[in-house]
């Protein structure tokens, strides 16, 4: 009787240890959470008024800070540049007057009322190859003095079309 006494006593007690070490995981998650959203509230802020401060900004500002405002204006300019794209891809485009984002095929602004110039298809753009022309100019091979490819007959590359050309260049100096 003794052995199941002592067995329920160290149950009992590691029991206790597990919910007190439980309890201790869960308040140091609990405080990171908070700590961690804090710093991101923090964070925030110093970025809201960093905006303020690149808004208002006068010449001393600009002299003080050039290659942070000017690594914010190319950061500017390649989000409105892949913004355009991301809208063209979605078949959008933006109003020449006002800027709003538009359907290509509107032939008005729903913003600002402006009349929207009727577009060409990229497609338009593509220029046509004759290709009997170029048949005839691929037998002959060209060579350059300076390229030090090797070339690879016609029959491997069907074979092998990751491998179309071996790189055989040594260090030149």
């Amino acid at each position: 009787m003794a052995f199941f006494t002592d067995m329920k006593r160290s149950l009992t007690e590691t029991g206790k240890q597990v919910a007190q070490k439980t309890k201790e995981l869960s308040d140091t998650v609990q405080l990171k959470t908070q700590l961690s959203r804090e710093k991101k509230a923090l964070n925030r802020q110093y970025a809201q008024i960093g905006k303020k401060v690149f808004e208002a900004a006068n010449e001393a500002d600009e002299e003080a800070y050039t290659a942070e405002f000017t690594l914010i204006r190319e950061s500017l300019k390649t989000i409105d540049e892949l913004q355009d794209k991301l809208s063209t891809l979605e078949g959008f485009i933006h109003c020449p007057e006002c800027g709003a984002k538009i359907e290509k095929t509107s032939a008005f602004c729903n913003k600002c009322g402006a009349k929207i110039a009727e577009t060409k298809p990229e497609d338009d753009d593509i220029d046509v190859v004759d290709t009997a022309e170029s048949s005839e100019t691929a037998g002959e091979e060209k060579t350059d003095e300076t390229c030090t490819c090797e070339t690879v007959p016609d029959e491997k590359f069907e074979t092998e079309s990751a491998e179309t050309t071996v790189n055989v260049t040594e260090d030149q100096e």
